[in-house]
């Protein structure tokens, strides 16, 4: 099969393509390529790609997260107007987006692939308006991943941020008393519930995620477990706390996650050891 990944430079996208590499004629599309790559296209190369995909998987992000922020007008370009082009230039295939369960806002109840988008971030707004760009295609699938973890992921988050606080000082600070619940997934799964949309072409709303949450206060007690780490609380943390509830995903893509947290936090944590 002919697959064309957008951001295949990315953490998702190219743990896709050394995943997808061996099993289907790949091509990537990014925003600056290195001279060595093959089969890897600049976007702005876009009309020249002669190739036909059967199914394109749209990793092509501007992420705002942790203290990473983005101008709105960056947002736009990468989010909304790249997608749209891929849209037009690939309308027969059929289109993988990949989205973020930020599009639910601060939504406190159980989230759903039917809950109702109420985006209240200017990057969260963003990926919903790519995603109404996805819904004019004829064939399309949305997934909307919670927090997204693994090897190589961006150091702008939770996870790699207690973890490096515990290997360069020894102490890990969480703020209030870490009982904010938060749902992680492990890179390796959400490769599977892509492979298994490629194969089964499944049109809809899907949500990847974890069957269950972990409090920050867990988090960092694995972390001090692994790294010996000293655990400080500071000030207050009025973060709400996500719930979600994939199962009608889960059911219909006849899928389940095989990655446990605790596994996936010490293999991460074992690959940091070797970054210092």
């Amino acid at each position: 099969m002919k697959i064309l990944i957008t951001g295949s430079k990315g953490f998702l996208g190219s743990a896709l393509w050394d995943f997808l590499s061996d099993k289907h004629k790949l091509t990537g599309l990014v925003r600056q390529k290195e001279n060595s790559d093959k089969n890897v296209y600049e976007i702005s190369q876009l009309s020249s790609i002669d190739e036909h995909p059967d199914v394109v998987i749209m990793c092509h992000a501007a992420v705002a997260s942790g203290n990473d922020t983005k101008d709105m007008n960056h947002l736009i370009e990468s989010n909304v107007l790249t997608t749209q082009q891929m849209v037009q230039h690939f309308s027969n295939s059929f289109l993988i987006y990949i989205s973020s369960i930020s599009v639910y806002g601060n939504n406190q109840n159980i989230l759903t692939e039917q809950t109702s988008p109420t985006p209240e971030t200017e990057y969260a707004i963003s990926k919903l308006w790519g995603e109404k760009c996805v819904s004019q295609a004829k064939n399309y699938a949305i997934v909307r991943l919670t927090s997204l973890y693994g090897k190589g992921m961006k150091e702008n988050t939770i996870i790699p941020n207690y973890i490096n606080q515990a290997l360069l000082t020894g102490e890990i600070e969480v703020w209030g008393q870490g009982e904010r619940r938060q749902n992680y997934i492990h890179v390796e799964d959400v490769v599977r519930y892509i492979e298994n949309l490629i194969s089964t072409q499944e049109k809809g709303i899907f949500v990847a995620s974890n069957e269950t949450e972990v409090s920050n206060i867990e988090l960092a007690k694995l972390v001090a477990e692994e790294t010996g780490a000293m655990i400080n609380f500071k000030e207050t943390d009025n973060s709400i706390s996500i719930q979600v509830d994939n199962k009608m995903t889960r059911n219909t893509l006849s899928i389940k996650n095989t990655k446990d947290f605790r596994e996936g936090i010490k293999e991460y944590i074992q690959w940091k050891k070797k970054q210092f």
